[in-house]
């Protein structure tokens, strides 16, 4: 949404695996492109999942170079899920389309904790990612890294681009402070990876040094109920539910930021977070596990272990909400900047 928004003069379709409408769909649909979907089995069967896993890709390339073929030509392909990228970009060759983009933007081990049969199926696909795109993106070095592998960063039409905030919406001047009570956010789809488990379980010790804290966690989605479930469970395990709200993922994020005292992202594996940069630019201080690409960092975060005790957290959490010496890098922000951003992009297009 990002770069078509600011690239109206390129149209866009694009091709996703979730069913049901999204957030941005009506305003994605103005600008001229179409929304195709393929989707993958979403339930919580454990063998049709196993199976899916090993099926669905013949089904999605089959699909797609047939929808490349019918919906075409197209003059670009810009994938930017990690899963699905080997499948897309082999369609893509085979329909002819010459700019061929697989993008990574999460620093995670792909091959770890994996059995024998995964292992070397993802390693072929990872093969295939790296034959046949013709563009490889990073959004930070570790991202690059864990995805392509390092040989590949002195190969032509390899890139490190980090990730864009849209500064227009995310100001300063639009802080709205209430100083009746501290205002802890994490906004992030809940999922394990994004960790907010650790958060609930952190805040009892948050709650002893800060009584007035109250935590928001922005990302629900319906779509992932077992996770949600999971949330809420452990939430009401520690009687948190009047210190712990769950918002939905489409909530206004500026107005939110607006209103933070402090920003938590305890992420298992994370890239560039952009999120972490939205935060920053609304001069919210950012509370980081060390796995988070420090690119992100404007001046405002303080990263720690997941491995220390949850008073260590709860500790540095009252000495960083508490900080007025730390400052925003403001030149370091602005490079990240939509409009930087999607300049690079479009010279890639």
């Amino acid at each position: 949404m990002g770069i078509s928004s600011k690239l109206q003069n390129i149209t866009f379709d694009i091709l996703s695996f979730k069913d049901g409408s999204g957030y941005y769909d009506k305003e994605f649909l103005s600008f001229g492109g179409k929304i195709h979907k393929i989707l993958s089995y979403d339930g919580t069967n454990k063998l049709r999942k196993a199976i899916e896993y090993y099926v669905r890709p013949l089904r999605v390339l089959k699909k797609t170079y047939k929808l490349m073929k019918n919906e075409g030509p197209y003059d670009a392909i810009h994938c930017n899920h990690n899963h699905e990228t080997a499948i897309i970009v082999i369609a893509a060759y085979f329909a002819k389309i010459k700019i061929r983009i697989a993008h990574s933007h999460s620093a995670m081990n792909r091959f770890k904790n994996m059995g024998v049969i995964r292992y070397i199926y993802n390693k072929f696909l990872l093969s295939i990612t790296n034959k046949f795109s013709t563009i490889k993106i990073g959004c930070s070095f570790e991202a690059f890294i864990s995805f392509f592998g390092e040989k590949y960063l002195s190969y032509p039409g390899s890139y490190i681009i980090p990730g864009f905030v849209d500064l227009s919406l995310f100001n300063i001047e639009h802080k709205k402070r209430d100083k009746r009570e501290k205002l802890l956010v994490n906004i992030a789809r809940y999922t394990r990876g994004k960790n907010q488990i650790f958060l609930i379980e952190l805040m009892p010790y948050i709650l002893k040094l800060i009584p007035d804290a109250t935590l928001l966690l922005v990302g629900y989605d319906s779509r992932y109920e077992e996770q949600n479930m999971m949330i809420k469970k452990r939430i009401n395990e520690l009687g948190l539910s009047k210190k712990i709200k769950l918002l939905p993922s489409n909530s206004d994020i500026p107005e939110i930021l607006s209103k933070a005292d402090m920003f938590l992202l305890p992420s298992l594996i994370e890239g560039v977070s952009i999120v972490l940069m939205e935060a920053q630019s609304m001069e919210v201080p950012c509370l980081v596990s060390d796995t988070v690409s420090q690119e992100a960092d404007c001046g405002l975060c303080k990263f720690l272990s997941l491995d220390e005790s949850k008073e260590k957290w709860a500790e540095e959490l009252l000495i960083l909400i508490s900080d007025t010496t730390r400052k925003l890098n403001k030149e370091k922000l602005l490079s990240f900047d939509i409009n930087n951003y999607t300049t690079r992009i479009a010279d890639l297009y």
